[in-house]
């Protein structure tokens, strides 16, 4: 009985640090969801959202993880519930066929860095978030970017019974069809081939033993390498994709606490 009170105290108190916090940055006639905190520092890292649970809305990651961890690092956290409905996710390209997400998130960035001068800039993000914080990380030339068992090709992975809402959510088609899960596929590669030989380190953390490796990580090493970006690697063995979240977060302290204190190249 007291297990079950304090976990509702604890649920009321997110509820709570959230409704506090939460920012609404308008852009367009469309409204992007931010928390932001203010650390006075010349630093700067943004964290991008992964897919949320089942059955629930789009939130916020590694909140947990950072928030209360000290100072050395204003916090940006970006929530994508563009295509708000449960289980949902637009990777931050937009709803129903217009992609206005990517100019909308580039925009509140930039009125966040334009607020200060930020000598490191560090985008973060696992599995979605991790595409996520590739597309802006390189396409804003932040100094690195920490991803973990994050997805390549975005129209392959939504399309399929799982993410398939999330897919006609975005595109706001009923029957998605190739040409464009082929347009979706080609948007962070184009990224990276655009940004070529760019001076973005990139940590990544990722399993070899699970699914998306081959089906979608395999590929995405194999760009970055081609195309001149300095690559980190941590390598595990997990079995299941949703395993990044257990092991993520101490790989995520460990390397922005190095990058905050060594220093990006």
């Amino acid at each position: 009985m007291m297990q079950m009170r304090m976990k509702k105290i604890k649920a009321y108190l997110w509820k709570l640090f959230y409704f506090i916090n939460e920012k609404h940055f308008t852009f367009k006639g469309h409204t992007v969801k931010y928390l932001f905190k203010d650390c006075k520092s010349d630093k700067l890292c943004v964290v991008f959202s992964a897919f949320p649970l089942k059955g629930t809305m789009p939130g916020y990651n590694y909140v947990r993880t950072l928030w209360n961890r000290g100072g050395g690092k204003n916090l940006l956290y970006i929530c994508d519930d563009m295509v708000k409905i449960p289980t949902g996710g637009s990777y931050y390209l937009g709803n129903n066929g217009d992609y206005w997400g990517i100019e909308a998130v580039e925009a509140l960035i930039k009125r966040i860095t334009d607020r200060g001068q930020y000598n490191k800039k560090i985008a973060v993000g696992s599995s979605k978030g991790g595409t996520a914080a590739l597309i802006f990380g390189i396409e804003l030339n932040f100094d690195a970017i920490i991803i973990g068992a994050c997805q390549y090709k975005i129209g392959a992975y939504l399309n399929c019974d799982y993410h398939y809402k999330s897919l006609q959510a975005l595109t706001g088609m009923e029957h998605v069809g190739a040409d464009t899960i082929k347009m979706l596929d080609s948007i962070t590669e184009k990224i990276i081939h655009e940004h070529k030989d760019a001076s973005t380190e990139i940590w990544f953390h990722y399993s070899t033993e699970e699914h998306t490796y081959k089906e979608q990580i395999q590929g995405l090493l194999a760009d970055l390498r081609s195309n001149g970006y300095e690559l980190h690697e941590d390598i595990m063995r997990y079995s299941n994709h949703a395993d990044v979240a257990k092991y993520f977060p101490e790989y995520l302290q460990k390397t922005l606490d190095y990058l905050l204190k060594e220093g990006c190249n």
